[in-house]
């Protein structure tokens, strides 16, 4: 509610603003509760008046000093004003810092209460219909279900603003999501924010939704399956229409949707490569809500082709581990093949013969590669969108086939250093930085 009349000075776009500093302080104030917002709104009260007094006298008289910008109160909830109506307690406890339009607007509505506490004392019955008629809804329209065609989604009002504020998970455009969203919208946790120039807003916590369902929100493959995906990407591009307000979908953002879903949905390797691309295609999506970057066809058909590289080289480097890789039209490119194209799973090392277990590039122990060490023990390098990284900041790819053999792959621009300590003078598998397992 509006506490104090706005004064030309208050007004002014120009004006130095004094309690609403800046973006970060709106946030912090937007998380006081009433008793600290009405003692601080009283205190900038009383400094409000006398910085009027010096303001008249300086127009007074311009030797005296003018007084400092005057500066707008903190916001106060309504319904936090009718708790304290309704409670005495609090009521005499927090009284010293009411403000005149404070006062002026508890006894405004303990008249209205009175007045209609009046009304239902002398007809009761009048009192008693107008309830049974507010019980009343309109009718509701039927329609019959149609089980040729999918169920179109439903996209509520508190979807819809709180993608004025964030990017919506994609994870949240399944039908069954968006279902149980509308189903509960009004009762959802919400989260209190600000834009500037606008008036804060209570919309949707959408991290409290994907705890809900479970679900990482810094989760590449934002928890789809390849059917879920392709189900959550035709809703989203059915919200963008609605958000463009033209039917035929030929807003920008209907059309970037479409396009950008289209593509991977039309390569036939979509669904085997899914865990390679899915982190790109997110990636992609950040980048446009971002920069609101248009559609390039070439920078997907890039994208696309990494993603093949990439999945082709872990199929050879998986084959390496278990030594099935015997054709030599199989290895062309790669280190370690002998001119019959046999391969040894894995070569002498400095400090002993490796056996043909598998051992993980991550953590140094036998029995699994490093895509499936689940030790979380790391000796230096990380995985990071399923690939092995350096730990700083660059997070620079490392090289597979240096750290099993001492040679990278042709044309391959992967960092060559030693996944388990970090040095470029050695390969993980020469066991020159730590003893190698035994078999």
């Amino acid at each position: 509610m509006q506490l104090l009349p706005k004064t030309i000075s208050i007004n002014a776009h120009d004006r130095q603003r004094v309690t609403h500093a800046n973006e970060k302080v709106i946030e912090e104030l937007a998380k006081l509760d009433i008793d600290t917002i009405l003692e601080m709104n009283s205190d900038i009260m009383k400094a409000n008046r006398e910085r009027r007094k010096k303001n008249i006298a300086h127009a007074q008289r311009s030797s005296n000093l003018a007084g400092s910008p005057m500066a707008s109160l903190i916001t106060v909830a309504t319904v936090d004003l009718e708790i304290i109506r309704k409670n005495p307690t609090r009521f005499e406890a927090l009284k010293k810092f009411f403000t005149d339009p404070i006062f002026l607007w508890f006894e405004q509505r303990n008249k209205k209460d009175k007045e209609r506490e009046s009304r239902e004392a002398e007809d009761p019955d009048r009192v008693e219909d107008e309830r049974r008629k507010s019980h009343v809804l309109p009718p509701m329209v039927e329609v019959r279900r149609d089980q040729t065609t999918p169920d179109n989604p439903t996209f509520c009002h508190e979807l819809h603003e709180a993608g004025r504020h964030f990017q919506i998970p994609l994870s949240l455009f399944t039908t069954p999501r968006l279902a149980y969203i509308s189903a509960n919208a009004h009762g959802l946790k919400k989260i209190k924010v600000s834009r500037s120039g606008e008036p804060n807003a209570s919309i949707l916590d959408l991290i409290a939704i994907l705890s809900h369902f479970g679900i990482d929100p810094k989760d590449p493959l934002d928890g789809l399956s390849f059917n879920e995906f392709r189900q959550a990407g035709r809703n989203l591009w059915q919200f963008e229409i609605t958000r463009d307000g033209i039917e035929d979908g030929s807003g920008t953002r209907a059309s970037w949707t479409k396009a950008h879903f289209g593509f991977w949905d039309s390569k036939p390797e979509a669904e085997a490569l899914y865990r390679y691309w899915k982190p790109k295609e997110w990636k992609m999506r950040e980048e446009r809500f971002t920069y609101s970057l248009i559609f390039d066809l070439q920078d997907y058909r890039d994208e696309w082709s990494q993603t093949k590289s990439a999945a082709d080289t872990d199929v050879k480097l998986e084959a390496f581990r278990s030594g099935s890789l015997t054709k030599s039209s199989n290895l062309r490119g790669l280190p370690g093949a002998s001119s019959t194209g046999s391969l040894a799973p894995f070569p002498s090392g400095s400090k002993g013969k490796s056996g043909s277990t598998s051992c993980c590039l991550g953590c140094g122990i036998r029995g699994h590669s490093v895509g499936d060490c689940s030790s979380g023990k790391f000796l230096w390098a990380v995985l990071r969108e399923g690939r092995l990284c350096t730990p700083n900041h660059e997070s620079r790819r490392i090289c597979l086939a240096f750290n099993i053999y001492g040679k990278a792959c042709k044309r391959c621009e992967d960092y060559e250093v030693c996944s388990f300590c970090g040095s470029r003078s050695h390969h993980a598998f020469a066991w020159k930085c730590r003893d190698q397992p035994p078999l």
